[in-house]
């Protein structure tokens, strides 16, 4: 009875939030951010509204209960034309029908002189192909959605902490090792070049793990950490640089029970709980990882497009960060360094009746002149999505951080995937992974080692997680 009690209050929202199409000659936008994002999406809205003349109600509200309020106006006439879709989900939308192909309004608007969505940087619109017969991603002439934006996620370094470092010696003492032992001064720093390559270094697993070391230590009674990665975010580029991946290539078979992916998953759990240059439980209970990054005690942390604004927000004294490429397995000819993908579009309702002027609006917000100058240029909320904005973003020295061509280097470069929740029709099959992840973390600091070994996880958590991914394929061939 709650339930549909509950389900009854989403429909009564939605429908006041979206009221009905017929009776409404406006544009309706559902989208969600943080409190600047949406003062700066209602200043590119309305500024699309003085160059258009078409009126937009625009409902922005904060990520909170978004997801639920959509799903109770998805299919119905109360829709919003406007809505945020992503590559999880429009394989879902499209199949039930909910949503708009756009490639035959994008082709129109491209014909007429309006938004090019042909300059949309390389392959960012494959995310948001889906073909409705054969159920492949990336595939098919259809386009589910307009991309709002792409992100990357790389490391990012405190150089601070750092050069405490070098000034203490113990970056020469801990890294002056291995294919540095005759180099003066130890391992070039993470924003110094490679010598063999002339290009920014690129550390291994195992220089990635000396140079942590290098920059763990107290000093005037301050505790500084080499790193403190969040699991979720950041164990992937372990996994796939060491050749591992959690789908089989047709993305039928769970692949987490073998040897590539046991190798990368063993070898972060290990550099984060054995190796002594992490937060320990009790510190960790004290202040949290992501804490102790903008406290300027982490020396290397992962950061993403949406972290800058609030990066840049901490006084350089503390916080004077720049990114690198997260590490490779070795130095091999085949190793290469890979991070996560992350990306958001716009759809738009098949019960539009304005469906030309959303796209127009989706386009707008996405390429226009008035987006990169308060998303990228002003705020450094996310990347320029137009390539002909590349050469500009990333030599405005006023647009921080100084090296953020990485952020463009994952995506252009090979060096980016797309995070595991969005390459299945849903992404319960990942979440049974995530669910039982702290089996394999100490639970305490007396603790020699978690529940069970990497190793030992990886086979018993597989055929759960195949269990729901085959439930997840049966739904994508029935269309539910």
């Amino acid at each position: 009875m709650k339930k549909i009690f509950s389900i009854f209050l989403l429909f009564v929202l939605s429908f006041h939030l979206f009221g009905c199409n017929g009776g409404n000659k406006k544009l309706t936008i559902f989208i969600w951010g943080q409190a600047h994002e949406r003062a700066i999406y209602e200043k590119i809205i309305e500024k699309f509204t003085e160059e258009t003349g078409i009126e937009v109600d625009p409902q922005l509200v904060n990520a909170d209960g978004y997801a639920e309020t959509l799903s109770a106006a998805l299919g119905t006439p109360n829709a919003p034309d406007i809505f945020y879709a992503n590559p999880t989900n429009i394989g879902v939308y499209a199949n039930n029908g909910v949503i708009l192909d756009l490639k035959p309004y994008l082709e129109a608007e491209k014909e007429a002189g309006g938004h090019d969505y042909t300059d949309f940087l390389d392959g960012v619109l494959d995310y948001y192909k889906y073909d409705t017969e054969t159920k492949r991603r990336g595939e098919g002439d259809a386009i589910w959605a307009i991309p709002k934006d792409i992100s990357s996620y790389p490391l990012a370094y405190n150089k601070i902490i750092i050069e405490k470092a070098v000034s203490n010696g113990r970056w020469e003492s801990e890294t002056k090792k291995g294919d540095w032992a005759d180099r003066e001064g130890g391992m070039p720093l993470p924003w110094e070049n490679d010598p063999r390559t002339g290009e920014q270094i690129v550390y291994t697993w195992e220089e990635f793990t000396n140079a942590c070391r290098a920059t763990k230590f107290v000093e005037d009674g301050v505790d500084y950490f080499g790193t403190a990665l969040i699991d979720t975010w950041a164990m992937h580029s372990w996994i796939w640089a060491a050749g591992g991946d959690w789908l089989s290539e047709d993305g039928k078979k769970v692949t987490v029970n073998t040897p590539e992916f046991i190798e990368g998953f063993t070898e972060f759990i290990d550099l984060m709980d054995n190796r002594g240059i992490s937060q320990t439980r009790e510190q960790m209970g004290i202040k949290p990882h992501y804490d102790r990054w903008m406290a300027g005690q982490v020396a290397f942390f992962n950061v993403g497009v949406w972290d800058v604004a609030a990066f840049e927000s901490v006084s350089k004294d503390i916080l004077d960060y720049g990114l690198m490429p997260t590490p490779r397995k070795d130095n091999s000819e085949d190793s290469n360094w890979y991070t996560y993908i992350g990306t958001l579009g716009y759809a738009v309702s098949a019960y539009s009746k304005f469906s030309e002027e959303a796209v127009k609006l989706a386009l707008y917000m996405s390429l226009s002149e008035e987006s990169y100058l308060r998303m990228t240029k002003a705020q450094t909320i996310q990347l320029p999505n137009s390539k002909t904005k590349l050469e500009e973003y990333v030599n405005d020295e006023r647009i921080p951080p100084v090296n953020k061509k990485i952020f463009l280097d994952v995506i252009q470069n090979g060096h980016g995937k797309l995070h595991p929740t969005a390459i299945a029709y849903n992404s319960l099959w990942y979440d049974v992974f995530i669910n039982e992840l702290n089996r394999v973390w100490k639970v305490t600091d007396a603790d020699e080692s978690g529940e069970m070994s990497p190793a030992d996880y990886c086979a018993y958590i597989q055929s759960k997680m195949q269990e729901q991914l085959d439930i997840a394929l049966q739904d994508e061939e029935e269309g539910i």
